[in-house]
């Protein structure tokens, strides 16, 4: 039986894998937008299948990242989703407990998480749905 640190190696490997896939295919990562428009991100299809494993993505590519190179994959794509707004700020390291919110980013009013992500140059259209 394997070991918990060989299934994790293998687990990365396989991420590593998809992440370079990607990356050659469409020259950055593709947003959770990107891949599945229209899912919220609320949705469930983050949370397992091929969403799930885009997200598990994103989680390993982000380590090591600064964030310019985080900006760039963002920008590449065009405008944020006003749905993704938080997720992005997140990602971004651009909030934290004390930005207007104790224990979810989704605390945070879309005006002000519209505006971190502008100071970076990242455009958000439309307005949040009401999921």
């Amino acid at each position: 039986m394997p070991t918990r640190d060989e299934i994790l190696a293998r687990r990365n490997e396989l991420l590593d894998r998809s992440i370079a896939s990607e990356i050659a295919a469409y020259d950055f990562l593709r947003p959770p937008w990107v891949l599945y428009p229209g899912e919220h991100p609320f949705s469930i299809a983050w949370r397992m299948g091929n969403g799930e494993h885009q997200i598990m993505c994103w989680t390993r590519w982000l380590e090591g990242r600064d964030a310019g190179e985080v900006v760039a994959a963002l920008q590449h794509f065009g405008a944020i989703p006003a749905d993704w707004a938080w997720w992005a700020a997140e990602v971004l390291r651009l909030m934290a407990p004390g930005d207007g919110y104790v224990e979810d980013a989704y605390e945070v009013p879309f005006q002000q998480v519209r505006e971190k992500l502008a100071a970076m140059g990242l455009a958000v259209n439309g307005e949040p749905s009401s999921e």
